[in-house]
């Protein structure tokens, strides 16, 4: 997680989650955004001094079993950083598909 948080110094408001700062990927900064506000985490104190609860909240998301789905990204259920990189690995365009 030290690629996607380098700047712990950083708050959540600030763009802690690094991939999440651009316009291709800033719709995850909105969801986490929502996300801590409904679990009344602060967004305006730096990342390293948020409870070690709040810090894993944000990497890996609401607690769940099972595979993660595409409606787990289309609803309010924050999928976490960790979430977030798993979603993007399953869209990732294989080689062996490309070859074919």
């Amino acid at each position: 997680m030290n690629k996607a948080i380098p700047d712990r110094s950083l708050s959540i408001k600030q763009g802690a989650v690094r991939v999440f700062r651009g316009a291709e990927f800033g719709e995850s900064q909105k969801d986490l955004l929502r996300a801590c506000a409904r679990e009344e985490i602060d967004i305006n104190v730096p990342f390293e001094e948020l409870p070690k609860t709040d810090q894993d909240f944000v990497i890996d998301g609401e607690r769940r079993s099972g595979d993660y789905t595409d409606e787990d990204y289309e609803n309010d259920r924050w999928y976490g950083v960790r979430g977030f990189f798993r979603w993007l690995e399953s869209k990732t365009y294989k080689m062996h598909v490309r070859v074919l």
